[in-house]
């Protein structure tokens, strides 16, 4: 099993301008959400059957639970801390889901469409139990 190891974001370049942080450099950007929640929700519980997404968190900060389900024999459910600076490559067919214990803003840079209104987004995603309650 291919394990998610967060990275946490360093400078690509600086300058008396400022500095700029190169997020991913290896997949073609399709779709890149901004993220709002309140401390205590979920979000998650599913896999995408093609879609990649790379969570960067920007204030706060979440517990990321996650299974992967790319393999016939069963996987066991693990955990990472994402926090401030943090991105992680979730791969197709592993599930996840994302636990705020803070408010907590995050972009999500994704490799598929998602569709004007959202559209897509059901054609590629799975809602599982188990993950999290």
């Amino acid at each position: 099993m291919e394990e998610l190891t967060v990275q946490s974001v360093a400078p690509a370049h600086e300058d008396a301008r400022g500095t700029v942080y190169n997020l991913i450099d290896d997949t073609k950007v399709r779709n890149v959400l901004y993220v709002e929640s309140d401390s205590g929700t979920n979000w998650g519980n599913h896999y995408h059957k093609s879609r990649t997404q790379y969570p960067y968190i920007l204030q706060g900060g979440f517990t990321l639970y996650y299974q992967d389900l790319r393999h016939e024999r069963s996987t066991p459910i693990k955990t990472v801390q994402m926090n401030v600076g943090d991105v992680i490559k979730i791969p197709p067919r592993v599930a996840h889901a994302f636990e705020l214990n803070h408010p907590t803003e995050f972009i999500e840079i994704v490799n598929k469409p998602l569709g004007e209104n959202g559209e897509l987004y059901d054609q590629d995603t799975v809602e599982i139990d188990g993950l999290i309650d």
